[in-house]
């Protein structure tokens, strides 16, 4: 039906009870039952309802606004999800050590976000960074400004990438102090401090637990020659026959204990003490401790050994009471081993304990 249909049979319905029940409706006292008869007419007036089948939506109308609905979910989805990823990006790239962020500009809308950030040389590459965490560059516009960071991570950084560490060597940096651990030439562990030391934000070097291998060669070398037993007939400059290979060895390991110092920047000094018996006077005695302690330093000049040489004649100022006693005619050596001065104290320390131990 029309709508000027429907309206036409309400104003009938409503005449038709009027004009039949207009005496009880006028009289309405509470009670239903002298008007139960206008029952059918309500029925027609239910029926004359207007229906505008032009509004009725087709199934392709709902199906296309279903269809938008889900392209707004899912690019609402797809938006947070990136944002998600975005701000895991930032999370990463601001506690990455050498990168400070200055501003980031967040955007709805579907765009990169606009990050502005300082970055130390010694920091990894912000793109190569992401990506290598599942991050998608691109969905960041970054715009990186170089800076020197003082953070530990970066200085340490700063020092080896000036630096060849061999394979023996590890470093470590607190507070100011940059550690040395291992083994390495002692002329690279100079050279290291040198480098460690002109680096902005190294306060000292650490070299307490780095050393030359070479020391241990060098101690053994020493406490050999110094322990050498070598012993002279009585009023003879030359070693009774059983130390003469004694005195041999001792000149030999003189001559390499120097040509393995050298490269070290270690001078080898010797001192080689006298001693007589008690036999004769205190003058022979004196003189012959003298030349026994100048047969090593002839042997070793014949060597070629640029080795200092000091020689002290004690005389029979610490002989034995027995005349027959042979270790009162003896010489005893004692090696000196000196450090350029600026070498670090530890080193210095360390040449003194191979020297003294």
């Amino acid at each position: 039906k029309t709508a000027a249909e429907c309206s036409r049979k309400r104003r009938v319905c409503i005449e038709l009870i009027h004009a039949e029940y207009r005496k009880e409706l006028m009289n309405f006292n509470d009670g239903t039952a002298p008007v139960a008869g206008v029952e059918k007419y309500l029925a027609d007036l239910r029926d004359a309802r207007f229906v505008n089948d032009d509004k009725k939506l087709s199934r392709k109308i709902k199906a296309i606004q279903a269809l938008v609905l889900c392209l707004l979910l899912a690019l609402f989805a797809y938006k947070s999800y990136s944002a998600h990823k975005m701000n895991k990006g930032i999370d990463l790239l601001n506690a990455q050590p050498g990168i400070l962020l200055d501003n980031v500009e967040k955007y709805w809308r579907l765009k990169p976000w606009h990050v502005v950030l300082l970055r130390d040389e010694m920091a990894p590459g912000v793109e190569k960074l992401l990506e290598d965490n599942g991050f998608k560059s691109t969905l960041l516009d970054i715009k990186s400004i170089p800076f020197v960071s003082y953070e530990p991570e970066m200085i340490e950084r700063r020092v080896i990438s000036k630096l060849t560490l061999p394979a023996g060597v590890s470093t470590s940096f607190s507070d100011g102090v940059f550690k040395l651990s291992g083994t390495a030439d002692i002329n690279w562990i100079l050279d290291a401090r040198q480098v460690a030391l002109t680096t902005p934000g190294v306060v000292s070097v650490d070299l307490s637990e780095v050393a030359d291998p070479r020391f241990e060669e060098l101690q053994a070398k020493v406490h050999k020659i110094e322990r050498a037993r070598i012993r002279f007939p009585l009023g003879k400059a030359s070693p009774v026959p059983e130390d003469a290979d004694n005195l041999t060895e001792a000149v030999n390991d003189l001559a390499e204990l120097e040509k393995l110092a050298k490269p070290m920047g270690i001078t080898v000094s010797l001192a080689v003490y006298g001693h007589a018996d008690a036999v004769g006077g205190h003058k022979l005695n004196y003189e012959i401790s003298q030349e026994r302690a100048k047969t090593i330093a002839y042997m070793l000049y014949a060597r070629g050994a640029n080795i200092p040489v000091s020689v002290f004649g004690f005389g029979s100022d610490f002989a034995a009471e027995s005349p027959e006693d042979l270790d009162s005619r003896k010489i005893e050596l004692k090696i000196n081993l000196q450090q350029s001065a600026d070498v670090d104290p530890v080193l210095n320390k360390r040449i003194n304990e191979v020297q003294n131990d």
